[in-house]
């Protein structure tokens, strides 16, 4: 069976395309070649931006693919793009959406059918507009599509607590940890969300391929596995033999902090998330979860600890971190000092630009840190 894969490299899509091997599947990924070392030998690689149409239409115009997964799409004209170029070659087209597509303060627990949609995230309406795009444009084709709703995953390259830096820079959350920094808490860390391992979400992604009892059906694939944010903060905390301290702060005041995820804080992070995978275990019956929580997290910081902390250190995430530690400090009465508030070289290995990310986030607003922000990206244009 012929695999398409767009993107290939990234949490949930590099754990795909590992189990598509494993399944001898023939695969193709269309990437942009920035991390080759991330990509399995013996498959087919086409070095290109998901953006380069001729390039991509002359790198497959010969070929027919059973499935095309694109994991690169978040709104609907991405899918337009995508579905009228990869539609011409694929009897069935795949699009990674979400679970938040669903309107979580009004429901239990979501399953398919449940109500649409949370009004509150640009994420989650361009997921849910994007699927209806898919749907109307799939009936003027032969191509079936599928349409896979995860909540929560995570790998080597993410811990699952609610806001975290980039991937690749969850070591930034595990140095905090080891050095006595807080961690940012909302509503005492009690919300709820199915949190799956990618191995384990590919396990049930990849029966799906070529399966025409998933041909123009939505899935929710989540796992059976519902875990507060603070059991992720327990299950990073008994890995790594530390203390893990933390300071509370309300969703809005948090919010403040960081008003461009705003909508991820306060729809999807402080609101419980359940879902039901009820729907893709009926036909997919034989397959089970391995990892809980503990051993998912033990698996990721391990990861991060034997292969040099990846991409390294957030130090702007760090910084807004710390800002928001030590104003919290002052209104309680605590010296920031106890809590190691300051630049920590985590790695000894800081670079001036370093320095720099992370006074511009510790002193955000500041004038001097505008100034000093804008004239660092003036002088990365020059160089």
């Amino acid at each position: 069976m012929k695999v398409l894969i767009i993107g290939g490299t990234g949490c949930i899509s590099s754990a795909i395309l590992s189990e598509c091997i494993s399944n001898k599947l023939d695969v193709t990924i269309i990437n942009r070649g920035h991390r080759k070392s991330n990509i399995p030998d013996g498959i087919r690689l086409i070095i290109a931006d998901k953006n380069d149409v001729n390039t991509i239409q002359k790198s497959i115009c010969n070929d027919h693919f059973d499935v095309v997964i694109d994991f690169l799409c978040y709104n609907a004209d991405d899918i337009k793009k995508s579905f009228s170029l990869y539609s011409k070659v694929t009897s069935q087209y795949f699009f990674i959406s979400s679970a938040q597509v669903y309107d979580y303060p009004n429901i239990d627990v979501s399953f398919e059918d449940s109500s649409k949609v949370d009004s509150r995230w640009d994420y989650s309406i361009n997921k849910w507009a994007a699927e209806e795009c898919l749907r109307d444009l799939s009936q003027k084709t032969n191509t079936a599509y599928t349409i896979i709703r995860p909540s929560i995953t995570y790998g080597d390259t993410r811990i699952p607590y609610g806001i975290t830096p980039p991937y690749g820079k969850h070591g930034t959350i595990i140095k905090r940890v080891l050095l006595g920094k807080p961690i940012i808490r909302w509503n005492e860390g009690k919300n709820l969300c199915n949190m799956m391992r990618v191995e384990d979400f590919a396990k049930f992604f990849v029966p799906l391929i070529g399966n025409k009892k998933a041909y123009n059906q939505e899935f929710n694939i989540c796992g059976n596995n519902v875990y507060s944010f603070e059991e992720v903060l327990h299950a990073i905390e008994e890995n790594l033999k530390v203390p893990v301290k933390t300071i509370d702060l309300t969703p809005e005041e948090y919010a403040a902090y960081i008003p461009e995820r705003r909508g991820e804080l306060i729809a999807g992070r402080s609101t419980d998330c359940k879902s039901s995978s009820s729907k893709v275990k009926s036909i997919i019956p034989f397959v089970n979860e391995e990892y809980d929580i503990k051993s998912g997290v033990a698996k990721t910081i391990d990861a991060y600890v034997n292969n040099n902390w990846m991409d390294g250190m957030d130090y702007s995430f760090d910084g807004i971190c710390d800002k928001a530690v030590k104003d919290w400090c002052n209104r309680n009465n605590y010296n920031p000092k106890d809590f190691n508030i300051g630049f920590i070289d985590y790695l000894g290995n800081a670079s001036w630009k370093d320095k720099i990310s992370y006074y511009c986030s510790f002193h955000k607003g500041r004038l001097d840190a505008k100034i000093l922000k804008f004239a660092t990206k003036i002088y990365n244009k020059l160089i």
